[in-house]
């Protein structure tokens, strides 16, 4: 990885809070403010421009997270692909940032495609089983929880979402499924 240093993407993934107070401390500072798309940033899920607090939630910058969340940073801004701060968290994986974002009472309706996708196994059941969060979901995008799962490759949860009873007998489900195992 190239890191640019200085830059607002590389305090944060150091969780360099003495450098991110610092820049703070200008008075056109904004904690609302995005992460500029960079050629060196290697994680497609950050490519849209998060916010500090999303960039923070996603690299486990449990630092810079707390200074973010102290500065009042809006909880409920999106990136520019309409991903939330609860998506960052559970695609970064971090059950400590994920606590706190629940307590900051963040939406997780969203967040199972992710934790599927990026085999998170424990916090996808976590979201499905006290979050409430259904596997009947069936996102434009994304499409199904049991396409998602079967297209990362994720084979322990296709086998939850079947054991659970998620009807499998959708083709595109079935498709992807057979498209990504028997190539």
């Amino acid at each position: 990885i190239v890191l640019q240093f200085g830059t607002m993407a590389d305090i944060i993934r150091r969780d360099s809070i003495d450098e991110l107070k610092q820049k703070a401390s200008h008075p056109l500072f904004s904690i609302d403010q995005t992460i500029s798309v960079s050629l060196f940033e290697p994680v497609w899920f950050l490519f849209d421009e998060p916010t500090l607090i999303q960039y923070s939630a996603f690299h486990h910058s449990l630092k810079c997270f707390n200074f973010c969340q102290m500065m009042d940073a809006d909880l409920h801004l999106y990136d520019n692909k309409n991903k939330m701060l609860s998506q960052f968290a559970v695609a970064g994986g971090n059950v400590e940032i994920i606590r706190r974002v629940e307590q900051l009472g963040c939406s997780f309706n969203d967040t199972l495609h992710v934790a599927i996708c990026y085999f998170w196994f424990d916090i996808f059941v976590w979201l499905h089983e006290t979050k409430d969060v259904p596997l009947s979901i069936d996102d434009p995008v994304y499409g199904t929880i049991l396409s998602s799962a079967a297209a990362s490759g994720n084979i322990r949860g296709v086998q939850y979402c079947i054991e659970k009873g998620i009807d499998v007998s959708a083709m595109n489900s079935l498709e992807i499924f057979f498209k990504f195992f028997f190539k």
